[in-house]
């Protein structure tokens, strides 16, 4: 893999040129000596990885070095030799899949930097740990992230995540209304906004808007990132007339006591009522905590403001046989001995 030019002797030039941050994928450079970050001399050379989570053993043996790169998911090292001990790394790459990333790095030895544009996002100085969420933010097409290893002795590697994760914006929950009603919709954290379809809405522009659908309508509201350009698309339901309760429940049954309630959990209204509160953790939100000390059945009435539905859920308990709880007071005076 080393170039060999011409002349006196053999002379093997470095391949790559370290500065650079290839679009849409990794180049991985090798220098010589422990240097942690942005080393200006002993470069030895490069490989590249295509994938955008990387876990470099899959590519080099941790006790041998980037000099031994395959070629699973990327070119092989190009260069010049490379030592087990005494060296360093570093990942750089300009341009990802626009969004809002959480990078963790599960895995380095030794000494780990990482960059996002230029600025120092991340450090650990020692070995073979993990760090979840280690950076939080956006990246686009013109993005950069180096992240640097420095090697003692003993074994090398790196690996790092890039989890998508939702934008950092807020949008107005699923709503209900009455017919000829309407309401205000809001969204915020991003720039930009608009809004789809048009169909009952006062505007279609901006973070606030007001609908007034006649039936039930789907809105899409999409905003821009400032930073880095990158769009992001959310919906919310507007559902006009009457409501339609349901109830979900992981269980409804046990058999003997326990000291934990179930969830219940009530959908397709504004409001929300439970009958009886008995065993309730209280009777007046979507999610109620249902513990009750007998078989009992829960009514709940979901409201829009201006009519109303109803559905029911049996919370069924069955006494284990023997159980002290279920002996009733008869049966223990059956067993008495009066004392004279």
């Amino acid at each position: 893999d080393l170039v060999r030019s011409r002349g006196l002797g053999d002379v093997y030039k470095r391949q790559g040129d370290p500065s650079v941050f290839p679009d849409n994928r990794w180049n991985v450079y090798a220098f010589n000596g422990r240097v942690l970050s942005n080393p200006t001399s002993g470069y030895l050379g490069f490989y590249t990885e295509n994938n955008l989570n990387f876990n470099s053993r899959t590519r080099w043996a941790e006790g041998s070095g980037p000099g031994s790169a395959n070629t699973t998911s990327g070119s092989a090292f190009q260069g010049c030799s490379v030592g087990v001990d005494q060296f360093s790394f570093a990942y750089k790459r300009r341009g990802f899949p626009c969004g809002r990333y959480s990078v963790d790095i599960p895995a380095h030895d030794d000494d780990v930097i990482m960059y996002v544009n230029g600025v120092e996002v991340f450090r650990h100085l020692g070995c073979c740990d993990a760090h979840s969420s280690v950076w939080t933010g956006y990246l686009s097409s013109n993005s950069t992230v180096e992240i640097f290893v420095a090697e003692g002795n003993g074994s090398a590697y790196l690996a790092a995540t890039f989890n998508r994760v939702s934008a950092s914006t807020t949008i107005t929950p699923e709503q209900f209304i009455c017919t000829g009603a309407s309401v205000e919709l809001n969204a915020s954290g991003l720039n930009n906004y608009s809004w789809s379809p048009s169909t009952g809405l006062n505007t279609t522009t901006g973070g606030r808007v007001i609908a007034a659908p006649a039936t039930s309508t789907r809105y899409f509201v999409t905003g821009t990132e400032p930073t880095t350009g990158c769009t992001f698309t959310d919906t919310v339901m507007v559902n006009v007339g009457k409501p339609v309760v349901r109830i979900t429940a992981p269980s409804t049954s046990w058999c003997g006591t326990r000291t934990s309630g179930i969830t219940l959990s009530a959908r397709g209204a504004r409001t929300f009522r439970w009958f009886p509160s008995t065993g309730l953790s209280d009777s007046t939100s979507a999610s109620v905590t249902a513990l009750p000390l007998q078989t009992t059945t829960y009514r709940v009435i979901g409201s829009n403001g201006c009519e109303t539905d109803t559905e029911f859920v049996t919370i069924t308990i069955t006494p284990a046989p023997g159980d002290p709880n279920s002996v009733s007071y008869t049966h223990l005076r059956a067993h008495e001995t009066v004392l004279d």
